[in-house]
């Protein structure tokens, strides 16, 4: 019998353990945090090595493992055009004393987007699969005095609160890129006034910078996440926000979920009739997203090490890769840059 060296090399045979029969496509490895992440084409997984799990080497027996932390892969653009593209882009940069602490800021930036992408697909899926329930319980029952209750999402306000949660420590954290790139004050007392680091920026760069128009354009839906979230905690009048779950209307109808917020004490007016949540949560997640993307773009333009000689470039649509669509990348000037 072979005896177990927990401190020899070892190899992970990847697999999901939600679709154990499915290919696990690995595209890259990344230690971030002491952390060694896999990141496969439809899923990211962390190892767990034995030391990590018995430090103390308590248990020699103790094995290597690995855990699945999300069912979102470098397919997917939330990875791809995140922790995948920057953390390539950062390796360019004339900044080693803080590349470290800006590709854990950016798998900060990339866990809670894809917390907040999580909550929204749940939202999204429960919905899509109760639709043709509720098509069957008001057609069956349409001709009868009563029609049934209709069924309801399983922990709809959770779900939908978590990702206001999440969308804030995504803000939080992107901004945050704005102090390690060009030292704006950032600290656990300010790092949630996005109003000050807005006028930071505009006092730095100028209104008419890119950046400043950029975030300028933002600030309605960033302040507005940012508002939700509180006002989730701290529920007062002029402060709040109501979800509505698939409900029965009139005419034998039914409505998906629902939301709508009252922020006036925060001067941002109100949603008083409830709209559409399942497409609102796609859309936030799309603009944290190309904000933070827009954002390091422009921010690592300025980073990029050497004289000058390369620059970001974006890939040719017909170059993009189906297992990880990096959308730019670091080349010779002599190709179109950005």
């Amino acid at each position: 019998m072979m005896t177990f060296n927990r401190d020899s090399s070892f190899s992970l045979n990847i697999v999901d353990p939600e679709d154990p029969s499915g290919e696990q496509k690995v595209v890259r490895l990344l230690t971030i945090h002491d952390q060694l992440l896999i990141f496969t084409t439809t899923a990211i997984f962390k190892a767990l090595p034995a030391s990590s799990v018995d430090p103390n080497s308590a248990h020699a027996d103790t094995r290597h493992s690995y855990e699945k932390l999300y069912s979102i892969g470098t397919q997917r653009p939330f990875v791809a055009r995140i922790i995948i593209q920057f953390n390539d882009i950062f390796t360019f940069m004339e900044i080693t004393q803080k590349r470290e602490q800006l590709r854990k800021r950016l798998w900060a930036c990339t866990r809670h987007l894809l917390d907040c992408e999580s909550a929204s697909f749940y939202v999204y899926d429960q919905s899509m699969k109760l639709m043709p329930e509720c098509d069957k319980v008001i057609e069956e029952n349409k001709n009868r005095p009563t029609i049934p209750p209709l069924p309801k999402i399983p922990d709809l306000n959770h779900y939908a609160s978590s990702f206001f949660y999440s969308s804030k420590l995504m803000l939080i954290e992107t901004f945050g890129f704005l102090h390690d790139f060009f030292e704006m004050p950032f600290n656990t007392n300010n790092c949630a006034h996005f109003n000050k680091h807005l006028d930071w920026i505009a006092g730095k760069f100028g209104d008419s910078h890119p950046l400043t128009k950029m975030l300028a354009d933002d600030k309605a839906w960033i302040r507005i996440l940012s508002e939700c979230s509180n006002a989730l905690r701290h529920n007062e009048p002029g402060l709040s926000v109501e979800f509505q779950n698939i409900s029965f209307r009139a005419g034998n109808k039914f409505s998906l979920p629902a939301w709508r917020y009252n922020l006036e004490k925060r001067k941002l007016g109100a949603l008083p009739e409830y709209v559409d949540l399942v497409t609102d949560l796609d859309i936030f997640c799309n603009n944290m997203m190309t904000l933070l993307e827009e954002l390091l773009l422009w921010s690592s333009d300025f980073m990029i090490c050497g004289p000058r000689n390369l620059a970001l470039v974006k890939v040719p649509e017909d170059q993009l890769s189906a297992d990880c669509p990096v959308i730019y990348t670091v080349a010779a000037k002599s190709r179109t840059t950005v």
